[in-house]
This record gives structure tokens, sequence and C-alpha cells, in this order.
């Protein structure tokens, strides 16, 4: 089943206490990744940065995707395919709804992606996104904005989907998206809340690249970066990524 919250962002529970990630990221003006990575599914080799700039965070600095265009790049090798929490802090830009809603600059593809694995191409197994979809409900033209953690099986995707939020622009929101293979879901936490959750379909890829922001590939294959709607990195300020190889929530025993 689906946990849905509506409105606002709940108040922040603490994770089981005694975990230490595996790798962090503070952003404390620069990022903790190589120069340049290269993807083996993709075939393509990229800065590691594209269009960041480092400004106050959550903790000390943070950074700021400045563009659509946009991205951090990292390796998967951190992450435990089958168990695991990707957790930051975000900030979106406080005219975030009027350029997202905006058909001209988001080429009539209204999503963004905060963590990116495969954007909209040819999906690796084990691939993972976590977006934000910016709808309108036909009947009352009221605009919906749904957070969505998901996971690509090499068949099909499982899609935990926080339907109603919305995003303070004034304060951080924490974001934690976990996998967990013995209890068979991926789930999506805000602020230490449990919003979302659907089946485990697959063991994520630890063989890849992953990206704050979305995947910028393209070229090789399709002739264009981004394909086929271009650029929609998830723009604003991120801080404090941690990966844990254990779902930091779990319930103790």
């Amino acid at each position: 089943m689906f946990l849905f919250i509506s409105g606002c962002i709940p108040k922040t529970n603490p994770p089981t206490q005694g975990n230490t990630p595996v790798f962090v990221d503070h952003f404390e003006n620069k990022t903790n990744n190589e120069n340049k990575y290269t993807s083996p599914f993709y075939g393509e080799t990229i800065d590691s940065i594209r269009n960041i700039s480092f400004v106050n965070g959550k903790v000390g600095k943070g950074v700021h995707l400045d563009a659509l265009n946009s991205y951090i790049c990292y390796s998967t090798q951190y992450l435990n395919p089958t168990e695991g929490t990707i957790k930051f802090y975000f900030k979106p830009n406080s005219d975030y709804q009027l350029t997202y809603y905006d058909s001209t600059t988001m080429n009539n593809r209204f999503e963004a992606f905060l963590l990116d694995t495969v954007g909209w191409l040819e999906a690796f197994s084990g691939g993972f996104s976590n977006v934000m979809l910016f709808g309108v409900d036909q009947n009352t033209q009221e605009k919906i904005i749904n957070m969505i953690f998901g996971t690509w099986s090499g068949y099909s995707w499982s899609y935990a989907i926080a339907e109603s939020i919305t995003l303070p622009t004034d304060q951080f929101t924490e974001i934690a998206v976990i996998w967990n293979k013995t209890e068979g879901k991926i789930k999506l936490y805000l602020n230490g809340i449990k919003v979302a959750e659907n089946d485990y379909n697959t063991d994520l890829n630890n063989g890849e690249l992953f990206f704050i922001g979305q995947n910028p590939f393209g070229q090789k294959y399709y002739g264009m970066a981004y394909w086929p709607y271009g650029p929609h990195a998830m723009m604003g300020t991120y801080d404090e990524l941690e990966i844990y190889d254990v779902d930091i929530y779990k319930l103790p025993g």
C-alpha cells in the first residue's frame, strides 16, 4: 500500500541509533567525488559536476544546482544492493513552482530529478530515481505535486509515491530513500516520517553512476544529452548527502 501526506512536511523523527554512513558529502566548498566518471552502460565519460555553486546550507555550506542541466555525479560502488539508505537535505528555489509548471521551460514534461541513475534513457537493471512530479487536477485545476522513489528491475518499475506534498522554500526538508530486500519494501521518508512505500522489485546496481540532478547521458546512442526531453534537474540547495548500507529506519531486532 501507499502512505500519503498532504499539504505540509511532517516534523523530524530520529532514525535508529548506531548507524554510520559508508559515504558522506558535506559540500563544504567542494564535492566528495572524482574529477571525471565513465558509465559502462551508457559508454560516456563526463565531468563529475556541472553548473553548481556553494551557498549556505543546512550545516555550514551546501551545494546549489544552478540550472536545469546541473548535476553532481557519484559512483554507485557505495550502495549495498539489497539494503540501504540515501539521505540528504533539500531546499527548493523560492520560485520553483513557476519554473516547473512552465510548459516551454519543461518541454511539456513536468518532472524534475532530485536523484537519478537513468533519466528517460534505456535503463539498466537496478537503476533508481527520486523525482518530483508537477501535475494539475483536471477537475479543479488545482496544482498537485507528488514525490516518487522508483526502482527498475529490468522489466518494470516499482514506485513509492507521496501525493500532494509541498516543499517549504524557507527551510530544508530531509529526504531519505530506502530499499530493504528482507522487508520486501522500497520506502520514501520526509523529515523522518515514512510517506510512501511499495514492493521491493530489484537489487540496486552498484557498478554504475548516480546523480544529484539528472543523468546527462544520451549523446552517444541517441545523439542528444538528456534525451529526449532535455535537462530536468530539480534546482535548489542540497546538503549533507549520506549513504548507509542499512535501512536506517528499520525496527531493531
